[in-house]
């Protein structure tokens, strides 16, 4: 066991989608909200945009009236339109809200397919919104996505 597994410190991943850091280097370190970005209506604004994959659309639309104040979100309820959208603009965070287990997984392999070829790849966050045990955590950071639970 490395003397990392031992801490007894507990983590909090409750932090700003600003300070998290992805497994690749070749992200530009400029916090999203100093750039400007393309809304989901074409225009530029200096909010971080936002494409969110969440198939609920109850929940979909509760998670945008909310993060509509200080991100430009575009949301898609199915993979095909979110790998569209994707491999037609930009984005700045990617978020796959999942309720069902490991629903997430078998997306973020056809989404990183598609990250990966661009300069500027999204920051990948899977909003999980139930408690499974921490190797669902394990899992996402091992394929290099940030996992929180929405409360």
């Amino acid at each position: 066991m490395r003397a990392a597994d031992t801490t007894r410190e507990s983590v909090s991943f409750d932090r700003q989608l600003d300070g998290t850091k992805s497994r690749s280097d070749c992200q530009d370190q400029t916090p999203y909200r100093n750039r400007p970005s393309t809304g989901h209506d074409g225009i530029k604004s200096n909010r971080a945009s936002v494409l969110l994959l969440d198939s609920d659309l109850n929940h979909a639309e509760e998670l945008t009236r909310s993060l509509h104040a200080a991100y430009a979100v575009t949301p898609c309820s199915d993979v095909r339109s979110t790998l569209r959208a994707l491999s037609h603009r930009d984005f700045d965070i990617l978020i796959v809200s999942s309720y069902r287990a490991y629903e997430w997984k078998t997306y973020i392999d056809q989404l990183q397919k598609i990250t990966r070829k661009k300069q500027d790849p999204p920051r990948v966050v899977v909003l999980g919104r139930v408690y499974r045990g921490p190797q669902e955590r394990l899992d996402a950071e091992r394929l290099g996505v940030r996992f929180i639970y929405e409360r």
